[in-house]
């Protein structure tokens, strides 16, 4: 089996953080291999996603890490993610 191409998102900022996880969920030889939120309050994340049409994607880090079934980290350093 050839193994999985890894990608992480750096920076949950915006709705795009939901849109790109889900597509690298779909996509296949692709595994979604951590999020870096880079301190952002994970309120603002929640309050910012609270829009109709984004209804199906989860509100907050810890619903998105399992949905995602990924990593959730909050800075990224020289040597890999904390």
């Amino acid at each position: 089996m050839k193994p999985k191409f890894r990608v992480g998102i750096v920076g949950a900022v915006s709705s795009y953080s939901l849109h790109y996880g889900q597509t690298l969920w779909d996509m296949p030889g692709i595994e979604l291999a951590s999020l870096a939120y880079l301190g952002r309050d994970p309120k603002y994340i929640k309050h910012s996603l609270n829009l109709p049409w984004l209804a199906k994607y989860p509100k907050t880090l810890e619903s998105y890490a399992e949905t995602f079934k990924t990593q959730i980290y909050e800075t990224v350093d020289h040597n890999g993610c904390k």
